[in-house]
């Protein structure tokens, strides 16, 4: 065995009992918003539980940071970085429990942490959100 295959077979195995902490079905980003971004009948049962979502990283505020947002679409520049763009309406701000390791924008991820409904502010980073993963864990897909 190569190397280079070792690690991509590790990492993959260290991360899959990771990610089959949630139900094996991931929960798509738009079932969890109802009218008006309201929380979905669907977001309200599934709070305070580990839940799978799958979507793309956007690009993150600083490297060292410990979250990201995930959208349902690849975003190529951080929104809050660039005047004038739409920041999407559904998105969900990823708490990690371990340090952020950048993927690419266009490749998308698979998310699972404890679903948080309350809007909250992450201070350290002045991040305001409606919907967070806390405790979470990712890779790419």
């Amino acid at each position: 065995m190569h190397r280079r295959s070792f690690l991509v077979l590790t990492g993959t195995a260290l991360a899959a009992p990771a990610l089959g902490r949630a139900s094996e079905a991931p929960v798509r980003l738009a079932d969890l918003y109802g009218p008006g971004g309201a929380p979905s009948p669907l977001a309200l049962s599934l709070e305070g539980q580990p839940v799978r979502l799958d979507g793309f990283m956007a690009p993150p505020l600083k490297p060292e940071a410990r979250f990201f947002v995930l959208t349902e679409r690849p975003m190529a520049t951080c929104p809050f970085c660039a005047a004038g763009t739409q920041w999407p309406e559904r998105i969900v701000t990823v708490q990690l429990r371990h340090s952020l390791r950048v993927i690419p924008f266009n490749r998308p991820v698979a998310a699972v942490g404890t679903l948080a409904l309350a809007p909250a502010t992450d201070e350290a980073n002045d991040i305001h959100s409606r919907v967070w993963l806390s405790d979470a864990t990712y890779q790419r897909l």
